[in-house]
């Protein structure tokens, strides 16, 4: 069985990749390790954020204008039927302290004790 020279060799792409991120490397370990590097981050991460902030408000005052419910309405209102579901098993809870608890299973004499059979109607 003869072994294919190739299927050991290290791809074409593999190699490319490898010969520009041998060359990049530095310079990006470089511009990223810099000042101004930490500084665009920064600005650009508070940049982001602020945008998002304005398009939720935006989008919440459009929604409100529609007449619908915005995040904000559908959150508090979850937290509020959670808050109603707690009250609810807690009162479940505290009302089946009080309930009376079932009877002792009725014995078979007495059961056919209290069938009665009906009567027929006189003519």
């Amino acid at each position: 069985m003869s072994s294919n020279p190739r299927s050991n060799a290290t791809p074409l792409w593999k190699q490319a990749f490898d010969a520009v991120e041998k060359a990049a490397a530095p310079v990006m370990a470089d511009a990223t390790s810099s000042d101004a590097f930490a500084e665009f981050v920064k600005t650009s991460t508070r940049i982001s954020r602020d945008m998002a902030k304005q398009g939720e408000e935006l989008s919440r005052r459009v929604l409100h204008a529609l007449n619908l419910p915005a995040a904000g309405d559908v959150a508090y209102l979850k937290q509020q039927i959670g808050s109603l579901e707690a009250e609810v098993r807690s009162l479940r809870r505290a009302l089946a302290e009080f309930e009376p608890k079932p009877a002792a299973t009725t014995t078979s004499r007495s059961k056919s004790a209290s069938k009665t059979t009906p009567k027929k109607a006189s003519s």
